[in-house]
């Protein structure tokens, strides 16, 4: 899993020329994923080729942050972020076979997720030992994502499935807070966006 987030000032707290603008960069490379879904497979296809499912998913993300940057300086950038999401998903799979033990598939889904991050970082300027901003606050917004993957079949009733995920959730309002001293000069309202891309495997049982 390899999120990135940005988020961009929406309305600085006066006084504004402290605060404004405000571009943060946030990236990580690993945490984890676990999903939960539910679905229909529909009986027929399409083309001659083309299976079609659909399905509701919750899935639940967490990241633990490896670096970033504040206006594209040199700062030292440290905790985590947690993402659930609520989603419909739709998933075709490529079947040329009814026989078939290998099956590709691709897809996509649409939903909300909830974001909470909780960023602190602080400048290399060989002064600051300890975080002097966050970036903290829970929003929820549109969640997109798409799927490519492919599944083992095991048996009439399980399958192993692997898939590679791109996600992008927009729409969110954060706060970046100044506590180095507990002065709000720097304060402000940030719009951000979270993206990730993952990869997962789990297994399948259809009824």
């Amino acid at each position: 899993m390899k999120p990135s987030t940005a988020f961009k000032t929406r309305k600085a707290h006066p006084p504004a020329w402290l605060s404004a603008p405000a571009s943060v960069n946030v990236q990580s490379d690993e945490g984890f994923v676990g999903t939960v879904a539910v679905g229909y497979r529909i009986p027929k296809h399409i083309f001659g080729l083309f299976q079609p499912s659909v399905e509701v998913e919750y899935s639940y993300a967490e990241a633990d942050v490896s670096g970033g940057s504040f206006n594209g300086g040199n700062q030292t950038f440290g905790g985590s972020a947690e993402v659930n999401t609520f989603s419909i998903n739709y998933q075709s799979d490529i079947r040329w076979s009814d026989k078939q033990k290998v099956i590709p598939f691709w897809g996509g889904g649409i939903g909300v997720a909830e974001v909470e991050p909780g960023v602190n970082y602080f400048p290399n300027n060989g002064v600051a030992t300890a975080p002097s901003f966050a970036v903290t606050g829970s929003d929820t917004g549109l969640s997109l994502q798409s799927n490519i993957g492919v599944q083992f079949v095991l048996s009439d009733n399980i399958e192993l499935q692997t898939r590679v995920r791109y996600q992008r959730v927009s729409g969110l309002d954060f706060e970046r807070t100044f506590v180095g001293g507990g002065a709000n000069a720097f304060n402000a309202d940030l719009d951000g966006r979270f993206e990730t891309v993952s990869l997962l495997a789990g297994v399948r049982y259809r009824f």
